[in-house]
């Protein structure tokens, strides 16, 4: 077995690995295997030790480098998912506050309102208390939304199907875009921190159509292949750069696809965008079901 072989095995079973290559050949081709195996170092023969333990020595400090940077991703990612279940923890609580007292409190208002129209016999101060009445039923109505966007009861109580149908059934009735929606059935089994991040995740992507796509069309599924959990969603919008997204600046969409990205790293998944400029996005999400369902199960 050649020397570049048993590197090319070597980086196989471990990509982090840093291999140092001492060899007497120094044609192209040979360097041109070594770079594309991915050799750190390539020393030529007649060796200078002096060398060899300078390249030693710069190899391990920028292992060691590399490794603390993993460490210190590994961390960030970990707090960024505990500050999506804190700041899910905190909606969860100002929702439930919108609930048990401003709306509860508006309905109450709105029905004693409705009692005094009754004894109300003047033209102009009827009018006034029905004016008053509107007023209060649209913010019933307006407090009811904001609670569905900060925190959508049925998420918890009936799972990620069924927020997901009230989220598409929402996005219909406000604007024009026609959205098709399908979920395979099975899928309330997942842990809590997955729902959480699958609803936001997708509603992000849903409100990029919106916002960027000049869609008529949008289509999202749901279906779970083996292990994993496959999300899609697909628009016929005017598309975009992709290699766009990964400058600094572009846009909110270029944050709100990073965020997405990096939450699923720390589930272990995996976002892939496909777009072309005046032909539509697919933006596909991949995470591993068993093993969420698997914790879940362990709480």
């Amino acid at each position: 077995m050649s020397g570049l072989s048993m590197a090319a095995g070597i980086k196989k079973m471990n990509a982090a690995a840093r291999i140092i290559v001492t060899t007497a050949y120094s044609d192209a081709p040979y360097l041109m295997e070594a770079i594309s195996i991915g050799i750190n170092e390539y020393l030529l023969k007649p060796l200078e030790m002096k060398k060899l333990v300078q390249a030693i020595t710069k190899n391990y400090q920028l292992l060691l480098l590399e490794q603390q940077l993993d460490l210190r991703n590994e961390k960030l990612r970990l707090m960024s998912s505990e500050m999506t279940l804190i700041e899910e923890k905190e909606r969860r609580r100002i929702s439930n506050k919108l609930h048990d007292y401003v709306i509860q409190n508006l309905a109450i208002s709105l029905n004693y309102l409705e009692e005094l129209e009754l004894l109300v016999q003047d033209g102009k101060a009827k009018e006034i208390v029905l004016s008053i009445g509107k007023l209060l039923e649209d913010s019933v109505v307006y407090s009811r939304d904001l609670l569905f966007e900060l925190s959508p009861p049925v998420l918890y109580e009936l799972g990620i199907e069924a927020a997901l149908e009230w989220l598409v059934e929402d996005i219909r009735k406000k604007v024009k875009l026609h959205v098709q929606f399908s979920c395979q059935s099975g899928l309330k089994a997942m842990g809590e921190d997955m729902r959480i991040f699958l609803y936001h995740g997708i509603r992000e992507l849903l409100f990029n159509v919106i916002k960027h796509a000049k869609a008529r069309t949008v289509r999202l599924s749901l279906m779970k292949i083996r292990e994993m959990l496959m999300v899609t969603v697909e628009d016929d919008g005017v598309g975009f750069d992709i290699s766009a997204t990964n400058r600094v600046g572009f846009s909110g969409q270029s944050y709100g696809l990073f965020s997405i990205r990096e939450k699923l790293r720390h589930l272990n998944g995996s976002m892939t965008i496909k777009s072309v400029p005046g032909k539509g996005t697919i933006i596909t999400l991949k995470v591993p079901i068993e093993l969420q369902q698997a914790k879940k199960a362990e709480e």
